[in-house]
């Protein structure tokens, strides 16, 4: 969290026309986030969190998870 401080506190520093600059490249950059995603995979996604929230879908194990990530259980 001290890294972010920082960072805040040097946007706070700069103007208001660079801060505006500063957040139109970062809008920029994140928008073109989605593109990587099909709508198909977030309505997936979408429908998954739902059914995890509501207790229908308890996800994987961590002994699962393991098996599939590492081949076996981590110590």
């Amino acid at each position: 969290m001290t890294v972010y401080n920082e960072i805040l506190n040097q946007i706070q520093t700069l103007s208001i026309t660079d801060q505006n600059r500063l957040f139109q490249e970062l809008k920029k950059r994140f928008d073109n986030l989605d593109d990587d995603f099909t709508d198909e995979d977030l309505a997936e996604s979408e429908s998954e969190w739902q059914n995890y929230l509501k207790g229908t879908d308890q996800g994987k194990s961590l002994q699962s998870l393991e098996l599939e990530l590492f081949g076996g259980e981590v110590e």
